[in-house]
């Protein structure tokens, strides 16, 4: 039996908004946005897996400040696990970094509501809609 697919979302908050990352042309959901992340490497843990994401996809420097749990979901009969972590910008200003992506942005959870995002990040958007009213 294959083995989950861990994955780290970086859930980068900074004066109300939230940190995003369009998905580049050629890849799967191409277009749509989401909270930057990817495979959590090695002997990574999740945290240190969001902090590297952000700096490789946006440039910016964040640390993370709470775990705010996980969301399993599939792709391509695959199980996928992502675990989300809370962070916070230390340093930089987002840039495109990584040819993953093709632009970044912090938005509002109501400007997030109206984006084209991958379906698991419904879930996603849930907990920040709690994490905002903190």
């Amino acid at each position: 039996m294959p083995r989950d697919i861990q994955v780290s979302l970086a859930l980068v908050g900074c004066q109300g908004s939230w940190l995003v990352s369009r998905r580049a042309p050629g890849r799967v959901f191409a277009g749509h946005w989401e909270f930057p992340g990817g495979k959590v490497e090695g002997a990574e843990t999740p945290a240190e897996a969001a902090v590297r994401e952000v700096r490789e996809e946006t440039g910016l420097r964040v640390v993370a400040v709470g775990d705010v749990g996980q969301v399993a979901t599939e792709h391509d009969g695959q199980r996928v696990v992502l675990h989300l972590v809370h962070c916070q910008v230390v340093e930089g200003m987002p840039a495109v970094c990584s040819p993953a992506v093709d632009a970044v942005r912090f938005v509002t959870l109501s400007e997030l509501a109206a984006l084209p995002m991958p379906p698991a990040n419904g879930e996603v958007v849930v907990r920040l809609s709690f994490l905002d009213r903190k």
